[in-house]
């Protein structure tokens, strides 16, 4: 669940969990990159046939990208015929950094909701020493 939800909305995995402010941060961030690179590259920077590799990033986004192809659809050849417009290079940047960003904001997500399941079996980590607090040392209670 969490990983289709962060998969489809950057952040809303997050939001899920509990953390609002971390996800609506991600959530603005990840959609501001992406729309200000299909923005500069006049809404022609996600293609599979023209940019292969670009694509794989770029559809790490999810839903951004999905949305993205059913409004503008995919460029053709003759779009790119007599001039490219200056910053698309940049914007299709912006939209696979977007992608990208979005991996680690999954990644992220899914560490902490494996964290929350271990809490709630009880199989707490203590770190290199196992030490746990208040006890001087022994190993009872909980983690430092």
């Amino acid at each position: 669940m969490a990983f289709v939800s962060a998969w489809a909305v950057p952040g809303l995995a997050h939001i899920l969990i509990g953390r609002r402010v971390q996800g609506f941060v991600f959530l603005v961030s990840i959609m501001a990159l992406f729309v200000s690179g299909a923005v500069m590259s006049d809404f022609k920077g996600v293609s599979r046939e023209f940019h292969p590799l670009t694509f794989y990033a770029q559809i790490c986004c999810g839903g951004p990208t999905l949305l993205h192809l059913l409004l503008f659809g995919k460029p053709s050849a003759d779009d790119f015929k007599g001039s490219i417009p200056p910053l698309y290079d940049a914007g299709t940047l912006y939209m696979m950094i977007a992608g990208l960003l979005n991996i680690v904001v999954i990644a992220d997500a899914l560490e902490r909701t494996m964290k929350k399941q271990k809490r709630g079996l009880g199989l707490e980590e203590c770190g290199e020493s196992g030490a746990k607090k208040g006890t001087g040392g022994e190993k009872s209670g909980t983690c430092d």
